[in-house]
């Protein structure tokens, strides 16, 4: 059987950042269609990549449960804050050595939703209760992806759709989410307002115009 023809000599990473509700793991499905034919094959993760398993070769439905916690309070939950953030670097760049390169370097593009960046995106949903420096901190030593797509819509559209979020938290969210430029990152925005085919096909061109540099 013939090896299959692709346009990339070299893999993508992908993450995809946005408020819940905003559309994410339907355009991943998208996505995964309409560049299917430029790379070797797909994976996909939810958070941090898994180091211990094969990434997912498809997106599952919702795309992954991500349930907050308490959010601590005091010098123990502090600590434990802290404690949480460097094993979760730690399993970024285990997952990112042992599992998301090697994809990369098979001419794959690896998607994945949210990452680490929800410890500046929205702390309280990794139950995180210590100084932002230290996020910022870890956002510069961890692997980074070569494309992050920032989803963005109408505070209130969104809230139609996900409304547990306040129209307050959802525009923090999206403010936050553009401050992720200046801390190095390759940063695009997107706008979900438009309808799915035309988002799906804005992500997918810049995946393409990000891989033929």
């Amino acid at each position: 059987m013939s090896r299959k023809t692709t346009s990339v000599k070299h893999g993508l990473w992908l993450v995809l950042i946005g408020p819940d509700g905003v559309g994410k793991t339907s355009v991943a499905n998208g996505v995964f269609c309409a560049v299917a034919d430029h790379f070797e094959s797909l994976r996909y993760h939810h958070w941090i990549p898994s180091w211990t398993h094969p990434l997912l070769a498809v997106v599952p439905p919702g795309g992954g449960r991500f349930e907050p916690g308490p959010s601590p309070d005091g010098f123990i939950g502090k600590l434990s804050s802290l404690l949480r953030l460097g094993r979760n670097v730690l399993r970024a760049w285990l997952g990112y050595l042992l599992r998301v390169r090697p994809d990369l370097q098979r001419g794959r593009l690896v998607l994945g939703d949210r990452y680490l960046f929800n410890y500046h995106l929205d702390p309280s949903s990794v139950r995180y209760g210590a100084s932002s420096l230290w996020v910022r901190l870890a956002l510069h030593v961890i692997p980074k992806p070569d494309l992050v797509i920032s989803l963005v819509a109408d505070p209130e559209v969104i809230h139609t759709r996900k409304a547990e979020l306040t129209i307050s938290e959802i525009t923090d969210r999206l403010i936050r989410a553009r401050a992720l430029k200046p801390l190095g990152f390759n940063l695009v925005e997107i706008s979900a307002d438009a309808p799915l085919k035309a988002v799906i096909a804005s992500v997918a061109d810049a995946i393409l115009r990000e891989t033929s540099r």
